[in-house]
């Protein structure tokens, strides 16, 4: 496999698209830190699950990443910039949904833990659409990664029409496969809200997401969407994203705004969709 880079953002990210040896792509990117670094990788060659809020789910779906493929990501990334003299953590937040690739992401994780890729199993990062098995499954594993569950938006009316799967794991069994997750492991679990202006971006919408979650242990990510051609959704106005950050906090939740990096090179989350490479620096392994 080889990496070109396809892109380097104002803000110092690196998009590489990384060629497998059977000539299909996946994207990944590099984004310095302050400490350390974060490696937002691929796990499938684009993804099944079709988000409406996520351009991988526009290039369709062609296979799983074995395990060494997603760990050669990695491997691919700090060769070529380092590990920013800190921390390296991996988001598994690029193309692909990791629970339905299960075996080959867990065993990646083990993997980068074995060879010193990462310090602990809990620098990775594992987001899934809302796969309730592989929540539960996740609850039984030794070498864990991090869980972040997409929550998107409350009824299950209004989630499926960002995400279609909502209809094989509905919300009530999400929450069911989160406390199941939390009495295994007590550990927080991450809930992101990616943020659509007019969709899911009201007040109303934020109780609703605060009355779903009321149970659970978790901080609550908000993900200003990030724009994708053909895609008609807008990123939520500033003043709309603090009442909606601000309507979160007066319930108690513990809220964060994820930053969004390198989305003038389409490399920000939900902006993954194979682009053309352009530069000519190539890194093989």
């Amino acid at each position: 496999m080889w990496s070109k880079r396809s892109g380097i953002s104002k803000d110092g990210s690196v998009k590489h698209l990384i060629e497998l040896t059977d000539h299909l792509c996946v994207e990944a990117v590099w984004i310095p830190q302050e400490n350390g670094v974060n490696l937002c990788i691929s796990c499938q060659v684009g993804c099944p699950n079709k988000c409406r809020h996520c351009a991988t789910g526009t290039v369709g779906f062609e296979r799983d990443l074995s395990d060494l493929e997603i760990i050669g990501e990695v491997g691919l990334l700090l060769a070529e910039h380092g590990d920013g003299k800190g921390p390296v953590r991996v988001l598994f937040m690029g193309m692909g949904e990791p629970f339905l690739n299960y075996e080959n992401v867990i065993s990646a994780v083990a993997g980068m833990v074995e060879k010193g890729l990462i310090g602990s199993a809990q620098d990775a990062i594992v987001s899934t659409s809302g796969i309730a098995s592989g929540i539960q499954r996740l609850a039984t594993e030794k070498i864990r990664p991090r869980l972040a569950v997409t929550i998107a938006a409350v009824p299950d009316e209004k989630r499926v029409r960002l995400i279609p799967t909502t209809k094989f794991f509905p919300l009530a069994d999400i929450m069911s496969a989160c406390r199941h997750f939390q009495t295994m492991t007590q550990e927080e679990i991450i809930c992101e809200i990616p943020l659509i202006d007019s969709f899911n971006s009201s007040v109303d919408d934020a109780h609703a997401i605060a009355d779903f979650l009321s149970s659970l242990t978790c901080e609550i990510q908000i993900v200003p969407f990030n724009h994708f051609p053909p895609s008609a959704f807008r990123r939520p106005d500033p003043n709309g994203l603090s009442i909606f950050t601000a309507t979160l906090k007066s319930r108690g939740m513990k809220v964060a705004v994820k930053p969004s990096y390198g989305t003038d090179i389409a490399a920000g989350c939900g902006q993954l969709a194979n682009t053309d490479a352009s530069s000519p620096s190539t890194v093989r392994q």
